[in-house]
């Protein structure tokens, strides 16, 4: 990723590329960020694109792609000189190969759209000098899944170090296709 910087804006540009034996990726994206006259609230908007191809060690004769386009915007806002908030939202569209080339049961649709919303508080506690960092995102798709994390963090200095305790609770859904195999063996 390449990055120019300005006087309270940047501009990005960066490319990412996997090879694998059974699988490579290579995808492009474009950022900018862009601060308020006091320096107090920051915008940032990207877009990525991504084409996978899909094969298996399993069977040669698999060729499949998949491309996924996304879109991220969000806002960060000082409210005070202990508090930052942070909303954000990104949303994806792909289309392609989405089974499992190792599952021979597994058929998933070739379509999937992805939206997830990400809302951040963080609390700094000047006299203790250390800071309670709090979090919610929502992710729901086309696959049916929907999903709530909600997470806190006391990251708390120890000399050179930092010991960050942490606690998190998710709750997730299936996918509407999916399905508990049974065996008779």
């Amino acid at each position: 990723k390449v990055t120019r910087y300005g006087d309270r804006v940047a501009y990005g540009i960066g490319f990412a590329a996997s090879g694998e034996n059974d699988f490579d990726s290579r995808a492009v994206s474009l950022q900018a960020s862009w601060n308020s006259d006091d320096n107090n609230r920051s915008w940032d908007a990207a877009v990525a694109f991504t084409r996978d191809r899909i094969g298996s060690v399993d069977d040669p004769d698999l060729d499949e792609s998949r491309r996924t386009l996304a879109f991220t915007a969000g806002v960060t806002q000082a409210i005070s000189r202990t508090d930052i908030v942070q909303f954000g939202l990104t949303y994806s569209r792909g289309r392609g190969y989405y089974s499992d080339p190792y599952k021979r049961i597994d058929r998933r649709p070739e379509e999937r759209d992805q939206a997830i919303a990400v809302l951040r508080w963080n609390h700094h506690f000047e006299s203790a000098g250390v800071t309670l960092r709090t979090g919610w995102r929502g992710y729901r798709d086309s696959f049916g899944i929907r999903s709530h994390t909600l997470g806190a963090e006391w990251a708390q200095p120890a000399g050179a170090w930092t010991i960050t305790p942490d606690l998190r609770w998710t709750t997730q859904n299936a996918a509407w296709f999916y399905f508990v195999p049974v065996s008779n063996a």
